[in-house]
């Protein structure tokens, strides 16, 4: 069956693209996600932020945004990806393959499976391992206390075939992860079928402990309204 690819691209992170060899290394990972599926049939740009700076980025890589149809030629495909956090390719090809063989409506690129791997500058080595166990302890605590199902519950790397999933745009947090672990709620309540494919990451920039504090303050302040959120009834997953 023929598919139509809708890449949504995002820059989670506008201080990943601070220098020009990390925009320049965005704009080959565009180039590239954009030449695995022939042809593009459609192509969305949802920016994380509509400063004018991520409209100078959206220039820098020479891409030119515009939203999918509402109706489509062919069953769409929606491919989610941080242009800040490159991801191997051979997960999107993994993915759509899932996607085609398996009885699934999500597939994650977890970067928390055994199995996945990082690549990153040296600099930042000192804040990668204890990044991992905090993440690894972050992603327990959601699990147990949201009732999400995935290992990497904030992963920006995702394929759905799911046109709710794929092409709603909550904007209630100010903070991607917040609105990440929202989907992952929405995943488990509507009952889709998941899977989760261990992935190649490169990392542009750390974060810094002063991140990690603003985000797990962030949460705190918002973990009432996921927990009622996650504790609704649950529902099935209407008809595509």
């Amino acid at each position: 069956m023929d598919i139509q690819p809708v890449w949504i691209f995002r820059v989670n992170d506008l201080r990943a693209l601070s220098t020009e060899a990390a925009v320049r290394e965005a704009r080959t990972y565009a180039e590239a996600c954009l030449h695995l599926l022939a042809p593009v049939r459609a192509l969305a740009l949802y920016p994380s932020d509509t400063d004018e700076r991520w409209q100078q980025i959206l220039e820098s890589l020479g891409i030119r945004a515009f939203y999918p149809p509402a109706r489509f030629s062919s069953p769409p495909v929606f491919i989610h990806t941080d242009l800040s956090q490159p991801v191997d390719l051979e997960f999107f090809t993994q993915a759509l393959t899932r996607l085609r063989e398996k009885d699934v409506d999500v597939v994650y690129a977890s970067r928390r499976h055994p199995d996945a791997r990082f690549r990153i500058e040296v600099r930042h080595l000192r804040y990668i391992f204890s990044r991992y166990r905090l993440s690894k302890l972050f992603n327990l605590i959601l699990r147990l206390t949201l009732r999400v199902r995935m290992e990497d519950t904030h992963t920006p790397h995702w394929v759905t075939t799911d046109r709710v999933l794929g092409l709603e745009e909550r904007r209630s947090y100010s903070l991607f992860f917040l609105t990440a672990i929202e989907r992952a709620i929405e995943i488990s309540r509507r009952r889709l079928r998941l899977s989760e494919i261990p992935c190649r990451t490169h990392l542009l920039q750390e974060k810094n402990p002063l991140d990690f504090f603003r985000e797990a303050s962030e949460l705190a302040r918002c973990l009432p309204r996921l927990i009622r959120r996650a504790r609704r009834p649950e529902r099935p997953t209407p008809a595509n």
